[in-house]
């Protein structure tokens, strides 16, 4: 083989090993960011559970506190059920504790967690994981 051919074939191979280098360094810039962004995604998802957990958390709590208070105004000389499923408590009191008390947290977690989403959107600039891609309706 000639010097010039075999410098052209070598030429030739060194380009083609450093384009597939430059392409690897672009793949691997592209799974990168990929991955990165999958794993901000799964911390914020993460978070936005542990603060729409707490908020419905803390609104149940204290809507049942304040029912218990609504209760005591509503129907004196008695205090709402421990245990609603208790037999020692009247079955009427049992249901309308229950009732009270199914309405009075569910509406106060709905209360709470949409909120919550508002403060998240405020703070982040976007709205919590669960809703992105959602349209309005």
């Amino acid at each position: 083989m000639k010097p010039e051919k075999a410098n052209d074939e070598l030429s030739n191979q060194i380009a083609a090993v450093e384009a597939a280098r430059n392409k690897l360094v672009a793949d691997i810039d592209v799974l990168d960011r990929e991955v990165r962004l999958e794993v901000l995604y799964r911390m914020e998802s993460f978070a936005w559970k542990a603060v729409a957990g707490v908020s419905a958390a803390v609104a149940g709590l204290a809507a049942t506190k304040v029912l218990g208070q609504v209760w005591a105004k509503l129907i004196p000389d008695t205090t709402p059920p421990d245990d609603p499923t208790d037999p020692s408590t009247s079955a009427k009191d049992a249901i309308v504790w229950t009732a009270l008390t199914g309405l009075g947290v569910g509406v106060a977690t709905v209360l709470a967690q949409r909120a919550a989403a508002s403060g998240w959107s405020k703070a982040t600039g976007h709205v919590p994981p669960p809703f992105e891609g959602k349209a309005k309706r």
